[in-house]
């Protein structure tokens, strides 16, 4: 090894000694480490088998106790995620434990396993969905899509008006997509009483609030690109 090679190498271990330092890093004790990706990753795969039995998981949902299967997995949920949360707030202390952290650990902890039941989502989609490149899609819960319906990434079906949200609960406030709809990206379609009719094509970048009738292609004028000098 050269003397350039070792010298670089060395420049570079300084740097990291000093970004160790500032960041606290080894500060931490043996006993309380950084959260463990491992971890974190069986809660999700445990909380997806809480969320959709018979799917992910490998229990024969005919022959068990819905609620013995949920009691069991929300425990196993808890335990481990108390346990990880415990530890990023140490983390947070720099290995100084700080006051009322098993508190806020439990506390975390549980408003999690509150907020499952309420994943279950309530919107009502029919056989053979596709998501494309699904990123940044929101479906709201009252929305109906029916079957072979194919959508884009940054697709939104949502309500026309956020504010009222708790006080129309319960009612239609998100689109009805009818059969083999294809929605491209970046589309914005909102309303309870908005429907995309079968066979139709909303193409990408387009705003709907109204109802679109069957076999329709809907596209919106593209903005004219405009150039102007800065001098």
């Amino acid at each position: 090894m050269s003397q350039d090679i070792k010298r670089k190498i060395a420049e570079a271990a300084e740097k990291l000694e000093s970004n160790y330092k500032n960041q606290g890093i080894f500060e931490i004790g043996i006993s309380e480490k950084l959260p463990r990706r491992s971890e974190i990753i069986e809660i999700i795969n445990e909380v997806r088998r809480i969320v959709f039995p018979g799917y992910f998981g490998n229990e024969n949902t005919a022959y068990v106790s819905l609620r013995s299967f949920a009691s069991n997995s929300l425990a196993t949920v808890y335990e481990k995620l108390f346990k990880q949360v415990r530890i990023a707030f140490a983390y947070q202390g720099k290995g100084k434990k700080p006051e009322g952290i098993e508190d806020k650990a439990e506390h975390l902890a549980l408003e999690f396993i509150d907020a499952l039941p309420k994943i279950n989502p309530g919107a009502k989609i029919g056989e053979y969905f596709f998501i494309d490149h699904g990123t940044g899609i929101v479906i709201g819960e009252t929305t109906e899509i029916g079957n072979h319906v194919k959508i884009y990434q940054g697709v939104t079906l949502g309500a026309l008006s956020t504010m009222k949200g708790l006080a129309l609960s319960g009612m239609k406030r998100h689109p009805t997509i009818e059969d083999n709809v294809v929605i491209y990206a970046n589309t914005t379609i909102l309303g309870g009483e908005t429907v995309v009719g079968k066979n139709s094509v909303v193409a990408g970048n387009t705003f709907v609030t109204e109802s679109i009738p069957a076999n329709t292609k809907v596209s919106a004028f593209i903005p004219e690109l405009q150039m102007k000098s800065r001098n």
